[in-house]
């Protein structure tokens, strides 16, 4: 592979900047400010944090506890409430393969 940055120029999650981030310095746009918020999070970490306040205070593993609670999706999340179905927002599209 040659050069040093890798642009990802419709970011949307992250997923793909965060596959490269070790490889190269990661440029990452998107429109949507959640967007931002996401990537900043995702390409900023560069190793596992260790959460060693929360392990003391919960007396747990942090992945545990995650692991143990139950979400039921309503109006306060708002990317469910607008970037789904529920929200009358599909992004999908006809795919056709060619053999």
């Amino acid at each position: 592979m040659e050069g040093e940055t890798f642009a990802d120029l419709f970011s949307g999650t992250g997923s793909v900047g965060d596959y490269f981030k070790n490889k190269y310095k990661i440029l990452s746009n998107d429109f949507l400010y959640f967007s931002y918020i996401i990537n900043r999070a995702k390409l900023g970490n560069y190793k596992m944090p260790n959460f060693v306040k929360f392990n003391r205070g919960f007396e747990k593993n942090i992945f545990e506890h995650l692991n143990e609670m139950s979400f039921e999706p309503d109006s306060r999340y708002f990317v469910y409430s607008n970037y789904t179905p529920i929200g009358n927002r599909r992004f999908c599209c006809k795919v056709e393969f060619i053999v």
